[in-house]
């Protein structure tokens, strides 16, 4: 279970989050709904513990998986946890080859060779960038570059998977796709966080959490 605990976060007198109590259990899709500047990326930040380690605030509250309180592990015990797409895919992807990319998590964390191939052939095949593997990722497309993202993500089999606006700049197709994917994760047992504010997630999410009901 997820469980976030009396989270409060403000910049200065802007009060973005107050006492928001949340449990997410597992293979629970959940959509964060509402405008831009509304509290979606925040909260995600919060989860993902970039808030309070580098973007600063008055930031109060506790976020638990099971029994452990992520705010008190380090990155590379944070990314056995949970994966998170950004909305600007470029500034998760670090490596000239998208086979380097999606190989460096679970090479990070020590996974055997095999593991990895498996791993890589499997996720690959879901989101349908076999062919992208040997290609420069400065040379990718805004949709290309987000499939990869994903697939980086889904490389390490964390139990949470945080998204941020998946749905702005890409195709129909990509978008049918990724909604694909993200189903077969949530019938694994994943926990799918979701923020965006296109109304394009009534099919996978399980709750809608308007933003403005949480502040």
């Amino acid at each position: 279970m997820l469980k976030l605990v009396d989270v409060s976060f403000a910049f200065g007198k802007n009060q973005l989050l107050h006492h928001l109590d949340l449990q997410l259990l597992p293979g629970e899709a959940v959509w964060l709904q509402g405008p831009n500047a509304s509290g979606k990326t925040t909260l995600l930040n919060i989860i993902a513990t970039i808030i309070p380690r580098f973007i600063h605030g008055n930031f109060s509250g506790q976020v638990f998986w099971q029994d452990t309180n992520l705010h008190e592990l380090n990155f590379p015990q944070i990314a056995t946890v949970l994966g998170f797409l950004r909305q600007h895919p470029q500034q998760q992807l670090f490596f000239p080859k998208v086979e380097q990319e999606l190989a460096f998590g679970p090479e990070n964390l020590r996974k055997p060779a095999e593991e990895i191939l498996a791993t890589m052939e499997e996720v690959c095949n879901q989101l349908q960038i076999n062919s992208l593997l040997q290609v420069e990722t400065a040379k990718l497309s805004f949709g290309q570059k987000k499939l990869v993202a994903l697939a980086a993500n889904l490389m390490l089999k964390a139990p949470i998977l945080l998204l941020d606006e998946p749905a702005v700049g890409i195709s129909t197709n990509n978008l049918h796709l990724i909604k694909q994917v993200l189903l077969k994760e949530k019938e694994r047992g994943k926990i799918l966080v979701i923020a965006d504010h296109l109304p394009v997630w009534y099919d996978l999410a399980d709750r809608i959490l308007p933003m403005s009901e949480l502040r």
